[in-house]
């Protein structure tokens, strides 16, 4: 990653007005600001919380390659700050721009840094006798191992958005400024979202067609397991496709269903969190009884059996256990 530039504006909720910088950050400062700056951005590109989308009818591309880095972040505060002025934001806050290059691709960045109290012990001097103390400092900055609640990170080329905020209550009515106003997008699932609404899909589909979930979900997973190291976009009708493509009818059911629910394709993925959430499946039953099992054993029967009797109960046999250690 290269930071090419960065400026920070501020909002102070005390005046109610913005304070706007005159100049650029100095990156090559030696308190490690470029390493701060870059440590919020990766973290937010991989934020599987956020959402994904694409830039509307905003002209906000254009109007940042013909005012400039400088002018644009100006004029891009003073929109936001206006906004916030009549929101019900009680809070102090920085706006951080960001012109960046992250695998051979340019980005701009605009990082929302709420601000923050921060205690700290001090040692003063009255009438010749030492007091230890505590004081408060204001506009704190979030430090590189908390998330940043707002942001939107904006690829100038392609269009593609990750951003996140919350929903603001302005002028007696509910509003998404960097969805709604600045970036004229439509929300797109986040990662998590995308998986969880598979899940929950794949369930209605197996209980109407008298399927198992278990292994339907297991089968997936474990496609998604095999594939990660050429995953490049997340695609849940692609591996649908592939994953159930022996299966004709199962799977025009699933992509009908996907695209009822308007599931797309996420871009900017991390692999180390799907990794993560599909490397085991979690079983639940009625009786109370819970177990997670490797995805990948799902679809091996010399390890893990389903069967289903004909009351419609099921029985789940687990196979060849040299040892049981039971955790606390």
């Amino acid at each position: 990653m290269i930071i090419n530039d960065a400026i920070m504006h501020i909002y102070d909720k005390e005046t109610g007005i913005g304070i706007f910088s005159d100049q650029s950050m100095d990156l090559k400062s030696d308190f490690g600001l470029y390493e701060y700056l870059e440590k919020h951005l990766r973290k937010c590109m991989k934020d599987n919380t956020a959402y994904r989308g694409s830039l509307g009818n905003s002209t906000l591309i254009s109007d940042y390659k013909e005012e400039g880095f400088f002018s644009f972040s100006r004029k891009v505060a003073e929109e936001i700050i206006e906004l916030i002025i009549k929101s019900d934001i009680d809070y102090s806050f920085s706006l951080v721009f960001i012109d960046f290059v992250s695998e051979e691709k340019h980005y701009l960045a605009v990082l929302f840094f709420q601000h923050k109290n921060l205690y700290i012990n001090i040692i003063e001097s009255k009438n010749g006798r030492s007091i230890n103390t505590i004081k408060s400092f204001g506009a704190v900055l979030p430090e590189t191992t908390q998330r940043i609640l707002e942001y939107f990170i904006l690829e100038l080329e392609d269009k593609d958005l990750i951003f996140k905020e919350k929903t603001r209550f302005v002028d007696g009515r509910d509003v998404n400024i960097i969805a709604d106003i600045l970036l004229l997008c439509k929300k797109q699932p986040s990662v998590k979202q995308t998986i969880e609404k598979i899940n929950s899909i794949i369930n209605s589909v197996a209980v109407k067609n008298e399927m198992s979930s278990t292994e339907l979900s297991g089968k997936i997973k474990a496609h998604i397991l095999e594939n990660l190291d050429i995953i490049d976009t997340f695609d849940p009708k692609e591996i649908v496709k592939e994953v159930f493509a022996d299966d004709e009818a199962l799977k025009e059911e699933l992509v009908v269903e996907f695209d009822k629910s308007d599931l797309v394709p996420v871009k900017h993925i991390d692999k180390k969190y799907l990794k993560r959430i599909e490397r085991l499946h979690k079983i639940k039953t009625d009786t109370g009884i819970e177990l997670s099992v490797p995805a990948d054993y799902l679809q091996d029967r010399e390890l893990i059996e389903f069967n289903y009797n004909e009351d419609g109960r099921i029985s789940i046999k687990l196979k060849n256990i040299g040892q049981i250690i039971n955790k606390k």
